[in-house]
């Protein structure tokens, strides 16, 4: 038996649905006040595994964005999978949910309940349930990082977050792959080098991994990530050894802009890296020398956003300086403050709109701030804050999602993963 039903609270669309394992009625979309008698989760039932005893589902709970799905799994007392038990929910809009003849469910439910009942060779069925939240927009939390870690940097590559070296006490060389559609991270192979406050990027199917302290000193190292055979290659090297020095990409180039040196001094230092000829050239330097900022692209101008401009650890050398790079014209150009001065921040663009997340202000505070700007207007705004405060995480974007991964604060490091939908 399949029972759902579908209402309005505080404008909110709230679904709930249950599903019988082996009915097989198909039904079409959701309409308030109306209830369908079955629904078939599965072509078959054959039953379950031997000496089931009970049976939960993987995920017990998951939190989407409009348009993400989940597959739900049956599994046993043991974790094996229940044959053909398995459901999938993907959102749609707010307004209509459908559940088809195989047990895609598409639809929204705010705080919606699955449940699968296994019918087993005796009259006593098991049943489980999984609970999926629905956001519109706003920050929701994600599968955590395998490794805790802060100082790593993110890039993305065909729909995969990558997210690559970092501090866990120490420089590490670990790195992780996080696929949004199942919302699961795997190991993939370590960099060669060990590092932390390098930069990433990713361009031409190959991601990047630049600079950075391997734990004894600032590194111009460069290796390339090919997901295809999951190994690194070493390119050649940085004309200038730096660390905390963010990466943009135009037009297949990396810029590499600032950073500390090995005493701690900022650096105005731009060099840009064709992965054609595996080659350097220098660039027309930054105006303000700085390290432990960010850098958004959009248009084609990369926008160097906040960071320090004096030693490490001065609490009157975080700022919220923008200036603005085009490597058309190799000029810079002086663009309107940030209103949150920090260092260890990260940013994200989405639709052509720049999200400063997080980092640490002046009063040595680890913040949850989040600010837009806009380059079109060359203006900035007040967006929802990150759940959790922090500085030195990583960001990458993905369908119009940005996922804030790791970091620090006062409290340790982080695994966590948060994604913002605007």
């Amino acid at each position: 038996m399949q029972q759902r039903h579908i209402w309005n609270r505080i404008g909110v669309t709230l679904a709930t649905v249950a599903f019988a394992a082996c009915n097989s009625d198909s039904i079409g979309p959701m309409q308030e006040g109306v209830t369908s008698s079955a629904v078939k989760v599965s072509p078959d039932c054959p039953g379950l595994p031997a000496g089931t005893t009970s049976i939960t589902l993987s995920p017990s709970s998951a939190t989407l964005f409009v348009g993400q799905s989940v597959t739900i799994m049956a599994v046993n007392q043991d974790g094996a999978p229940i044959p053909n038990c398995i459901l999938k929910w993907k959102t749609h809009d707010l307004n209509v949910a459908t559940v088809d003849s195989v047990g895609d469910v598409t639809g929204v439910g705010e705080g919606a309940l699955a449940t699968v009942t296994a019918k087993t060779i005796t009259p006593h069925p098991f049943q489980a349930a999984a609970s999926v939240t629905v956001h519109a927009s706003g920050w929701i939390e994600k599968a955590p990082m395998l490794t805790a870690r802060s100082f790593g940097a993110v890039g993305v590559l065909n729909g995969t977050l990558y997210d690559v070296g970092g501090y866990t006490g120490v420089a590490v060389a670990t790195a992780e792959a996080y696929d949004p559609a199942s919302d699961t991270w795997r190991a993939i192979a370590p960099m060669p080098t060990q590092r932390w406050g390098l930069a990433a990027a990713a361009t031409g199917g190959i991601l990047y991994a630049i600079g950075g302290h391997d734990g004894v000193q600032a590194t111009s190292a460069i290796e390339a990530y090919d997901p295809s055979t999951n190994a690194w290659t070493a390119m050649v090297p940085m004309p200038t050894r730096r660390q905390f020095a963010p990466v943009g990409v135009v037009n297949g180039l990396l810029y590499v802009v600032g950073g500390f040196d090995d005493n701690g001094t900022v650096m105005a230092t731009v060099e840009a890296y064709d992965p054609v000829t595996n080659s350097w050239a220098t660039k027309a330097s930054m105006p303000t020398p700085r390290a432990n900022f960010a850098i958004g692209v959009v248009n084609g101008i990369l926008y160097a956003i906040g960071g320090f401009d004096g030693p490490p650890y001065d609490p009157d050398g975080r700022v919220g300086i923008v200036e603005a790079y085009d490597p058309a014209t190799d000029t810079w150009a002086e663009k309107a403050s940030m209103p949150t001065e920090r260092q260890g921040l990260a940013v994200g663009v989405v639709n052509g709109i720049i999200y400063a997340v997080g980092g640490q202000i002046a009063t040595f505070e680890d913040v949850a701030t989040v600010e837009a700007f806009n380059p079109a207007t060359n203006t900035w705004s007040t967006a929802p804050s990150m759940p959790t405060a922090r500085q030195l995480c990583s960001v990458g974007v993905i369908n119009g999602i940005l996922y804030a991964v790791g970091g620090q604060s006062q409290g340790g490091l982080f695994a966590i993963m948060e994604a913002f939908r605007p």
